[in-house]
């Protein structure tokens, strides 16, 4: 079928592509969490690079540079791959409020399943972040309690925040078609080999033109191999904090696509 034409769209748009159904103040996917887990909020887990106060706000002030603007980046569409317990998401979520920007959409990638190295150290605090019960972690109900918490409690507005439980190549792969591409892409996954070359490329390909991707983790051998890869291949700047942990390439607003080996 025919692409649309490429445009951010705005909550109300893509809650309703998503789950089929429109948004409802009084009956949501916030307010109508069954939590059958019994779930308590936890924000204990704070290996977030924008977890600490004002994090997301020196952030934006430090992509403007990047992206070569006058005034601090404001998104139009934020595209998270990589989610766990939400803690990204809430900060700029947060953000977005204090901006005014109310109908925001902070789409969160994640199959909410952890990644290998949790599965992999069962004699590790990581696996105990899986909670596994029933043969299945339960990764997803403790985001929907955190998130769900913070949107009763008035603390993040319900208009920002939707999950979409399926890994990365499945929500490229359908956000292209929808013609809906983001400005801003956190790629904060599992940093695998190969993984992160794969993300990048499926998500630098319906980026805005203009946008920005970034990711955490820099320092991470496996991770950092994708994205040198990537940026050597196509020809492209990479931005590294001074820190070494967060990494940026900015899309030019002309720009072709990239290269696959």
């Amino acid at each position: 079928h025919d692409i649309p034409s490429p445009r951010q769209p705005a909550f109300a748009e893509l809650h309703r592509e998503l789950y089929g159904r429109e948004w409802d103040d009084n009956d949501n996917i916030w307010t109508a969490f069954p939590n059958h887990y019994r779930k308590e909020p936890q924000f204990t887990y704070e290996n977030s690079p924008f977890w600490g106060a004002r994090k997301v706000r020196f952030f934006l002030a430090e992509a403007s540079k990047i992206l070569g603007l006058s005034k601090p980046w404001r998104p139009r569409f934020f595209v998270e791959v990589g989610t766990l317990y939400g803690m990204s998401a809430i900060r700029w979520a947060q953000e977005f409020d204090r901006l005014n920007l109310s109908n925001m959409p902070v789409l969160c990638v994640d199959p909410f399943t952890g990644d290998l190295n949790m599965w992999f150290n069962k004699r590790k605090p990581v696996w105990k972040l899986l909670d596994v019960q029933h043969a299945r972690p339960l990764i997803y109900e403790q985001f929907m309690a955190n998130i769900a918490s913070l949107v009763s409690s008035g603390r993040v507005a319900p208009t920002h925040i939707l999950p979409f439980p399926v890994t990365a190549i499945t929500a490229a792969r359908w956000l292209h078609p929808k013609g809906f591409h983001p400005d801003a892409v956190f790629l904060d996954s599992a940093h695998e080999v190969d993984e992160t070359y794969l993300e990048l490329a499926l998500f630098y390909r319906i980026l805005a033109p203009g946008g920005l991707p970034f990711g955490d983790d820099y320092q991470w051998p496996s991770g950092r191999f994708g994205v040198d890869r990537f940026v050597e291949y196509n020809r492209l700047p990479l931005h590294k904090h001074a820190q070494g942990r967060m990494w940026a390439i900015a899309k030019p607003r002309a720009t072709i696509s990239p290269q696959s080996d």
